[in-house]
């Protein structure tokens, strides 16, 4: 199956953007945020969102969490890179950072609106896409 990226809902977009990160601030060099970063962000918004409307079983989570582990590298790696220059312990403190931001603005906004949204649904059912996804071998 293959994986297609789903819009974050506007009621989501609106609260995520409101709040600025370190990963976008260190993007923002470039003038545009790469891809790679918005999986990311799509991973742990969709993460939340199962884990208080929906909990995934321990073989779905565990498949999501691998597919997760493999943005979470590539993220890394770009950090890393010759443009950014960040060090490990500067990516880790920006993806912790960036992780709890996004649970917590999301957990707030389902806590307004519930799991009933459909906004909500939609970011459940991408969780269920991302634990089908099978990335690209390398």
């Amino acid at each position: 199956m293959s994986f297609h990226m789903v819009r974050l809902p506007i009621s989501l977009t609106l609260a995520l953007v409101a709040t600025a990160s370190s990963i976008v601030a260190a993007a923002q060099d470039t003038g545009k945020k790469p891809y790679i970063f918005d999986m990311y962000d799509q991973f742990v918004i969709s993460n939340a969102a199962a884990k208080a409307c929906s909990p995934p079983d321990t073989q779905s989570k565990a498949r999501h969490d691998a597919n997760f582990a493999t943005v979470t590298t590539h993220v890394r790696r770009i950090l890393m890179s010759d443009h950014y220059k960040k060090s490990p312990a500067e990516i880790d403190k920006l993806l912790a950072g960036r992780k709890v931001l996004l649970d917590k603005e999301v957990s707030e906004k389902i806590a307004q609106i519930g799991c009933n949204n459909t906004d909500v649904q939609t970011i459940t059912r991408r969780y269920k896409a991302q634990v089908d996804w099978q990335p690209p071998r390398s």
